[in-house]
């Protein structure tokens, strides 16, 4: 569990994951989050502050031989200047207007939008997004919020509960949305989209999950006038309805921003042969990957 990790010390998905924690624990108040993104640092040797700062070892150009090569000096974020105000307010006094936490229309790249069938893009158009799944996460400085659209609030979760469940730190939401073996697989999903963003600019692949089985909590929970602790519980419990679906995972990290898309589809036989596709034969380096970014209660969904 210990094991050094050194060869990623100027990987940039997993500099822009540690900045990401960083920022989400001094937010959400989580020492056990902050935790585990300085053990992460401490093992794959990355100093303060080249994360925080933005500057570059000393030692870097002192004692290693290809210290300059581009990617120990371009994988590298800016000064996280916006944590300061975040360490010295009280949560209590902390106040994120509705429209940070609310992401009204889903805010997305050109290059995103085509990958993932927009034909009318720079934007999703409400025709096309009426009958689709689709949850999307946005981080931004620490502060996240959300979109939901319609088929999925009326059949999985509804933004107003994903919310409420995240502000009160209730739950990790995907542990919410998917049973238990496939939320493991959707944290490997993740990890292997975060390992093949070595350096800036590379851009996004869809990951395929197939045969995910997502909890229809909307469903059983419509009629009743619920609040989140209450779909906490019903989760947990044993008579969910649940449904076995496709799942397409797109995985956008910058040093402060990162976007997580994911997408359910109805089970189908098709699919692109090009994608990288999660199933139980996925290799071991996405499962040690995964163990490396999972965060438990306060992981980055």
């Amino acid at each position: 569990a210990g094991k050094s990790l050194t060869s990623l010390k100027y990987h940039y998905g997993l500099q822009c994951q540690i900045r990401e924690w960083i920022s989400m624990a001094l937010v959400r108040r989580s020492f056990a989050l902050l935790g585990k993104a300085s053990t992460l640092a401490n093992r794959c040797g990355i100093h303060m502050d080249r994360i925080l700062c933005g500057i570059p070892e000393e030692e870097d150009h002192e004692n290693d031989q290809d210290s300059y090569k581009p990617e120990r000096n371009n994988n590298i974020g800016r000064r996280m200047n916006y944590l300061l105000a975040e360490l010295l307010e009280p949560r209590s006094q902390q106040k994120i207007p509705l429209l940070e936490r609310h992401m009204l229309s889903p805010r997305l790249s050109s290059d995103v939008l085509a990958m993932v069938g927009c034909q009318s893009c720079p934007t999703f158009q409400e025709q096309e997004m009426r009958n689709r799944w689709i949850i999307i996460r946005e981080t931004h400085c620490g502060k996240s919020s959300f979109y939901c659209s319609p088929a999925f609030e009326q059949n999985v979760l509804c933004w107003s509960h994903i919310s409420q469940i995240y502000e009160d730190n209730l739950a990790d939401i995907n542990s919410l949305i998917f049973v238990r073996d496939d939320f493991r697989r959707l944290i490997a999903c993740v990890a292997q989209q975060l390992s093949s963003h070595s350096v800036e600019g590379m851009p996004p692949r869809p990951v395929h999950a197939p045969k995910t089985t997502v909890r229809l909590l909307s469903r059983q929970l419509s009629q009743s006038n619920c609040g989140a602790q209450d779909v906490v519980r019903k989760a947990r419990g044993n008579d969910v309805m649940t449904l076995e679906m496709d799942l397409l995972v797109i995985l956008i990290p910058t040093m402060d921003k990162t976007t997580y898309y994911l997408e359910l589809f109805h089970r189908s036989c098709d699919g692109d042969g090009d994608d990288y596709l999660i199933d139980d034969a996925e290799n071991q380096s996405s499962r040690r990957a995964s163990n490396n970014i999972s965060a438990g209660d306060d992981s980055p969904f």
